[in-house]
């Protein structure tokens, strides 16, 4: 059995940084014992693994990502925020379809697998990178990546026409809190 006390946790810190490390341990040496893991400390193979550690509330590990005891403001009950951070990120009537549908599951080229929401607004994030019709999910449409304005946590991606006349937010809905 592996131990905390054997696993790096200097890579990646974005992922082990989080945990108390006998919770790391655990949670490398279920990986390891039921995925036939052979390396936890592999930056990739690290954040794929732990990028999906379930939310506060819905959690067997006991892992803590955000603060737990933070009071939610009633203003944000109606409001869709960041998990990370709770900044306001936008509403439920910004909601949108695309292709006839709200929501969208995709796989990136890298194999990364993502459930999308369309949004036709959403204020807090900010937006980078050069836009690129490359391997873009909507015909015709380019995209950029789209991250949360307080925290930098990457939120989805702002699809837009060549002319940028057309656009909306497709934000992954494992990082946002939605009422």
């Amino acid at each position: 059995m592996r131990h905390a006390a054997d696993i790096d946790f200097s890579a990646p810190v974005a992922v082990y940084g989080t945990m108390k490390q006998d919770q790391a341990g655990c949670l490398s040496d279920h990986f390891q014992n039921n995925l036939t893991i052979t390396s936890m400390n592999h930056p990739i193979t690290g954040y794929r693994l732990f990028r999906t550690i379930p939310a506060p509330g819905d959690n067997p590990f006991g892992i803590s990502l955000a603060d737990e005891n933070k009071e939610k403001s009633p203003l944000t009950s109606e409001l869709i925020v960041c998990r990370q951070c709770y900044h306001i990120i936008t509403r439920p009537e910004e909601k949108i379809q695309v292709n006839g549908s709200h929501q969208h599951t995709f796989a990136n080229p890298s194999g990364l697998i993502f459930e999308i929401g369309c949004f036709q607004n959403a204020e807090g994030c900010g937006y980078t990178g050069q836009a690129t019709k490359e391997y873009s999910w909507f015909n015709g449409y380019a995209w950029r990546i789209a991250v949360c304005g307080k925290c930098l946590t990457q939120l989805g991606w702002l699809f837009s026409t060549s002319m940028g006349i057309t656009r909306f937010n497709g934000l992954i809905l494992e990082n946002l809190i939605i009422p």
